[in-house]
């Protein structure tokens, strides 16, 4: 009877044991999901995490080698001191180069590289780059981010003729570099872009940016303080920039005098628009004007300090009339009273206006505008039936700023919220 009594015992303990493992097991729903979804799941985590997945079990080990989305990310800065750079892009570049080798699905949907690694010279370096591009380019490709912070980046990373640069999928194309810029075969055989981010600094040729009429957003930047600290002190040169977008509903513009040439047309669908120019010398001014004139039926309009002190200093400007501008939002190197009451006449629908005072000059030229308060022999439009909300940061209660608040407040009819930040 104890034998009998021992098995027994035995027996309800395997089978408490089996039931937890088949309990744990009925517990583990992802791996019960279909291919398809874990797939779908795995394009929206980093490639490395993504390829780690493959030691969780038999179930998951070659999942990866099916995806169309890659995000491979090598960054340097965050703990500089403990990093050989060299050795450290030398495991980046294995492992990028054999995650795309092993792939299983060559059509490539998505791209995305980031990489600080900073070389002057090194041809292992241009020899990776340009295989990564050449590998995931293709028909399928929607989405291409590169940020490469080496100078000088190899010439046939963009503008190699082979392979053939035609890209009737591609939406969306960000690419941030240190150097020369030549995108321009990407560019022209992109006919459905939708998208477009460009941040760099050109050092040694002088290229034509035509942006493709396809476009809904579009961020430009070249060298405004925006880039990288190790960017190149080499001389830098111009560049020429030509806007035609009649889909365009985005725009951010941020450059300094490396801008030769600017065009821009068919900007009457823009609803909203930041501008960042910086014109020493405001040699250029008609650069922005041209700017405003075509984004005159924008609703929300961002003005950084270094256009407002090009406005402020020019010895005539004229800012254009904006009928359908709803939030106008300003960053002045200054107050100044008679400014804003000229800027509110041109706005007649404007209902949210922020203002902060920045105290960011670049000239010690005069500001050509008086800033003693001076009552306006008309009231704005503005002000009488649209205006509902005012934010003024950094706030210093001089008799100009408490001139102009006290008039918005005594005139304005259908005030809902007035804001004002102390600058202490």
């Amino acid at each position: 009877m104890d034998g009998i009594s021992s098995r027994s015992t035995k027996k309800r303990k395997m089978d408490m044991i089996s039931g937890r493992t088949t309990k744990k097991r009925k517990l583990d729903r992802i791996s019960a999901l279909p291919d398809s979804v874990l797939r779908h799941i795995l394009s929206f985590l980093p490639t490395k995490t993504a390829v780690s997945t493959s030691f969780l079990s038999r179930r998951w080990r070659y999942l990866w080698q099916h995806l169309r989305d890659f995000d491979f990310d090598l960054d340097l800065e965050q703990n500089p001191e403990e990093y050989d750079e060299e050795e450290a892009f030398m495991f980046f570049a294995e492992f990028t180069s054999e995650v795309l080798a092993r792939r299983r699905n060559r059509d490539t949907r998505t791209f995305r590289l980031s990489c600080s690694y900073n070389t002057d010279e090194d041809s292992y370096y241009d020899r990776c780059l340009n295989d990564w591009m050449h590998s995931v380019i293709g028909p399928h490709l929607q989405h291409l981010h590169v940020y490469l912070y080496s100078d000088p980046i190899p010439d046939s990373t963009f503008s190699d003729p082979t392979p053939c640069y035609g890209l009737p999928t591609l939406r969306t194309l960000k690419v941030c570099i240190i150097g020369a810029l030549r995108i321009h075969k990407i560019l022209s055989g992109s006919p459905v872009l939708e998208e477009l981010n460009l941040s760099f600094i050109v050092t040694n040729v002088s290229p034509k940016i035509i942006v493709p009429n396809s476009l809904k957003r579009l961020r430009i930047v070249t060298d405004c303080g925006r880039l990288p600290s190790f960017t190149p002190t080499r001389a830098r040169q111009e560049v020429e920039i030509e806007i035609d977008t009649p889909a365009l509903e985005y725009l951010s513009v941020s450059f300094c005098n490396n801008v030769r040439g600017f065009s821009v047309n068919n900007l009457h669908n823009v609803v909203d628009a930041f501008l960042n120019v910086t014109v020493l010398g405001y040699k250029r001014v008609d650069y922005l004007l041209r700017l405003l004139k075509a984004l005159d039926r924008a609703k929300w309009l961002r003005l950084a300090s270094s256009t407002m002190m090009i406005m402020l200093c020019a010895p005539i400007f004229e800012f254009p009339k904006f009928s359908r501008l709803l939030n106008l939002q300003l960053s002045i190197p200054c107050f100044n009273s008679s400014f804003m009451i000229n800027l509110l006449y041109k706005c007649p629908v404007l209902k949210v206006f922020k203002i902060q005072n920045s105290h960011w000059k670049i000239s010690t030229e005069p500001i050509n505008y008086p800033s003693c308060w001076t009552t306006p022999t008309s009231v704005p439009n503005c002000l009488i039936s649209h205006w509902k909300e005012i934010e003024f940061e950094a706030y210093e209660g001089s008799k100009d700023e408490l001139a102009f608040i006290a008039y918005v407040l005594k005139i304005g009819l259908v005030w809902e919220t007035v804001t004002l930040h102390l600058d202490l």
